[in-house]
């Protein structure tokens, strides 16, 4: 029923029915997950304003699955400082999200340390390196390294060499001087 709203352009029925259904208090053989719908949401949303209210009207029907999340929230023009605090419920979809902007080179700063933090916090120390490198002009290296430190005091066994992370934030140029080359 609700993909012939939709066919009908009747998107606002649509969502009330996806989103019963994702609640289970309305079941339809024919509808499985948000992969159902998400293709033509996806479709529309750049080019219909309504839907791209809809959709944040039903967020919770895109928070199930990252990659769709994702793919659909990038192709709308919205304030990403206020959907990443709308995350903060949802840490694998923010870390997705999070992940997303830093690939499309965000210009808002705060994005890329709160991946610092998230990389930190998770323990994912060969991620946060690789991360460090790719991003050390976008990075405020003062704040890494406190949290770098607070994390150590915390956690004395996380395989993480400070000076490694060290010579990262400072730069292909202080690497060279401490090798002698």
């Amino acid at each position: 029923m609700a993909l012939l709203k939709w066919q009908l352009l009747e998107y606002e029925s649509s969502f009330k029915i996806w989103s019963a259904l994702s609640k289970s208090t309305l079941t339809d053989v024919t509808y499985a997950d948000s992969a159902t719908f998400c293709p033509l949401v996806l479709e529309k949303i750049e080019t219909d304003e309504k839907v791209q209210n809809l959709v944040l009207q039903n967020l919770d029907l895109f928070l199930v699955d990252r990659d769709w999340f994702v793919k659909i929230i990038s192709k709308m023009k919205i304030n990403e400082k206020k959907m990443i605090g709308r995350l903060e419920n949802y840490p694998e979809i923010k870390l997705s999200y999070l992940e997303h902007l830093v690939e499309s080179n965000s210009k808002i700063d705060s994005v890329y340390m709160e991946l610092v933090g998230i990389y930190l916090q998770k323990d994912e120390i060969i991620k946060l390196r690789k991360f460090i490198e790719q991003n050390s002009n976008r990075i405020d290296h003062q704040a890494t390294l406190e949290k770098i430190d607070a994390k150590i005091k915390v956690e004395t066994d996380l395989g993480l060499d400070k000076n490694d992370i060290l010579l990262i934030l400072k730069g292909k140029a202080q690497e060279k001087c401490t090798s002698g080359a």
